[in-house]
């Protein structure tokens, strides 16, 4: 054997020159104005213990480098991190969950993007997360952040950025400091921690940490255990426990080689296809432990979990109700108060074509009046069926000194005044604000106006509710105290106090307040009042919209190149009037109050000042078909009915915008798939909109 040979060799048998060459080839690659540098506050760590890491990130260069600094990410795992490991057998104790492609989750969260200057811009991670050290000894890695990008013919270009090496030690197991050093269960990843984790969901009635559980140093262990938690009858299991225990089977039965699972990984167009069919056959895994679990589900979570993954084997083992309870209609009415809470509330809710009809007013009446935590929606059903009798109740609830219908009472009761309340309210009138802006009388006048010039109410939204009192009660104080707040509200605040008062209704008041603030200085004051008028104003304000419009376009055309934000800092100084002119096109291609005829849209496309604005406004738009889209987003988000950008509230409010299109119009009747309108409630709304325009309501087009 010659010497050149040996040498080559014994060279192959050094792992660790092989790692310093890569690292010195890769952090060759970072730009010399650039440091980025990783470390730890001590350099040994007990095994399973957290190791903590700072990034640090600095450049002298100003301007250049823009750093996505997000310290976490919702998925469990940030996606920017690409850490080169010496010991290439060291596990990745989560790739089983993220690598799979078949479990699905939320990722993301907040970011700042700081621009790099010469003091360093540090980042706290936790190493753990991407590996499990299961043996003593020295280990050596590096770190590529795939967080930077830098300024290259004007344009941002993402790179990594690649660290020093930094050593490790991790000491033997130690019980003993396990013991007296409590760590993060999904860290110590011991069967001892795992017992821990699944008692704390046990307490907590969450699912269990699921990275602790695939991060498992002893997987047969943790199976054990975690297959005793399910089936335990006093663990309300839901869906996505039901999912993370099939994901296990699944490993163990396919193997499945890992996925790229972040941008840095660069997957190609057969990964994707890859995931697909392995999401396709992950689904038969999942009905299996569906069935396989229905023995211990015991509660109704448990059995609702199981209904929503294997529906027909959950109703077949009694799990579920029949839709119907097994009763008729007549039943379902005379046994209503005698059932239990969740089944009434199915039956005011997602059941509710089952018993409704004038029958249910006097057992409304009554849950409404009670204490129950129904008496919300019961209300809400009772003003459907029957208002006077919603009416009753809800007066006799505000002369209360706690009072339990204020969200039913501003969406489904116009504004009254209610003397008898009036004492009640004077108690806490902070507290009752939204109540006294619509049933407040005029003998509150003094304490509201003493409370207002204190100002003592906490948000723009209690600003409005005041203006909104005293606007009804006693206009001219009103319209006085509206323009004094106008002239002194800035853009966002505006739009909120002024969409409030127009959902009351579009005064006089607010309509001159509204216009007036269409000529401030301020582009978001403006762009505010462009919405509100557009969602709640009348015909008038088309006029006053274009003037606005043609007057933005003139001063801006040829001059596109000033609303190019600085793309390292972000810096815009005319984003607001760039704002302002799509607002502007936005607000007459969708308000309330008109519909754009063939020569309103080629004089809208004509005003547009670059092909952004030309594509989202065409010079000619098909309206032969127009999409009605349908949401209830129920308690949360009330219902609406969008039409061409406006959204209706009110089945009222869409008859009368659907009568501003031309008679050759017909409209597709959409209904989004997850909605609160129960099946009944939809084939009414639109059999009444086929009655109103016969022969031009029609199925959806769009696939959901």
């Amino acid at each position: 054997m010659s010497k050149l040979l040996a040498v080559a060799l014994l060279l192959l048998m050094q792992p660790g020159l092989d790692f310093a060459a890569r690292h010195a080839r890769d952090v060759a690659g970072n730009p010399g104005d650039l440091r980025f540098q990783i470390r730890t506050e001590k350099r040994s760590f007990q095994m399973g213990e957290a190791v903590r890491l700072s990034l640090d990130f600095s450049s002298s260069s100003r301007e250049k480098y823009k750093l996505n600094g997000a310290s976490y990410d919702r998925s469990g795992r940030l996606p920017t991190e690409e850490f080169v490991m010496e010991d290439a057998t060291v596990a990745d104790p989560f790739i089983d969950y993220f690598g799979t492609g078949v479990l699905g989750g939320i990722a993301g969260g907040l970011r700042t993007f700081p621009v790099l200057t010469d003091a360093p811009y540090t980042i706290e991670l936790t190493l753990n997360d991407w590996f499990r050290f299961d043996r003593p000894g020295e280990y050596r890695l590096y770190l590529k952040s795939h967080r930077l990008s830098q300024l290259e013919n004007g344009e941002m270009v993402h790179f990594a950025a690649v660290s020093n090496i930094l050593t490790i030690e991790i000491l033997p197991a130690d019980a003993n400091w396990q013991t007296a050093n409590p760590q993060t269960p999904r860290y110590l990843a011991t069967p001892e921690a795992i017992r821990a984790v699944l008692a704390e969901a046990r307490k907590s009635g969450q699912s269990p940490d699921a990275l602790a559980l695939v991060g498992a140093r002893d997987r047969t262990a943790m199976l054990a255990a975690f297959d005793e938690y399910l089936a335990d009858p006093a663990v309300p299991f839901s869906a996505w426990d039901i999912r993370f225990r099939a994901l296990f089977t699944f490993v163990a039965k396919t193997r499945p080689k890992p996925l790229p699972f972040t941008a840095w990984q660069r997957p190609v167009e057969a990964d994707f296809v890859e995931a697909e069919r392995r999401q396709a056959a992950f689904l038969e895994y999942v009905h299996r432990e569906a069935v396989r679990l229905i023995p211990f589900a015991k509660n109704s979570r448990s059995a609702a979990a199981i209904a929503e993954l294997a529906p027909e084997e959950a109703r077949a083992a009694g799990l579920v109700p029949p839709e119907d309870y097994g009763l008729t209609r007549a039943e379902l009415l005379a046994g209503f108060a005698t059932f239990p809470a969740e089944q009434q509330g199915a039956l005011l809710y997602e059941k509710w074509d089952l018993v409704r009809g004038p029958e249910m007013v006097p057992i409304l009446r009554a849950v409404a009046a009670s204490k129950q935590r129904l008496a919300g929606q019961a209300l809400a059903r009772l003003a459907e069926l029957d208002m006077a009798a919603a009416w009753e109740v809800l007066r006799a609830d505000l002369t209360k000194d706690e009072p339990r219908f204020g969200a039913e009472a501003e969406r489904y009761f116009a504004a009254r005044e209610v003397p008898e309340a009036d004492a009640a309210f004077a108690k806490n009138l902070k507290e009752r604000l939204a109540l006294i802006a619509q049933f407040g009388s005029a003998g509150l006048m003094a304490p509201m106006l003493e409370a207002y010039e204190k100002k003592a109410w906490r948000t723009f939204m209690d600003q409005e509710k005041f203006l909104a009192y005293f606007l009804r009660v006693q206009p001219a104080t009103g319209e006085r105290l509206l323009r004094e707040a106008s002239s002194s509200m800035g853009g966002i605040c505006h739009q909120i106090v002024f969409g409030g008062l127009a959902r009351r209704g579009w005064s006089p008041a607010v309509k001159a307040n509204v216009l007036r603030a269409l000529d401030d200085p301020d582009p978001e004051k403006v762009i505010g009042a462009v919405r509100v008028l557009a969602a709640f104003g009348d015909g008038d304000g088309e006029a006053v919209l274009w003037k606005r419009l043609e007057v933005w376009s003139k001063t801006w055309r040829g001059r596109t190149r000033e609303f190019r934000e600085n793309v390292v800092t972000g810096e815009d100084p005319n984003a607001g009037q760039r704002n302002l002119g799509w607002e502007l096109a936005t607000g007459l291609s969708s308000a309330k109050a008109w519909v754009l005829d063939e020569a309103g849209q080629a004089r809208l496309h004509a005003l547009c000042i670059d092909d952004e604005c030309r594509r989202r406004w065409p010079e000619k738009v098909d309206r032969r078909v127009v999409t009605i889209d349908v949401a209830n987003g129920g308690a949360i988000y009330p219902p609406a009915f969008r039409v061409e950008g406006y959204a209706s509230p009110t089945l009222a409010a869409l008859k009368i915008k659907l009568g501003q299109f031309g008679s050759d119009t017909r409209f597709a009747w959409c209904p989004q798939p997850m909605n609160s309108f129960t099946t009944g409630e939809l084939a009414v709304m639109r059999d009444a909109l086929e009655a109103k325009f016969p022969g031009r309501i029609e199925a959806c087009r769009i696939k959901y």
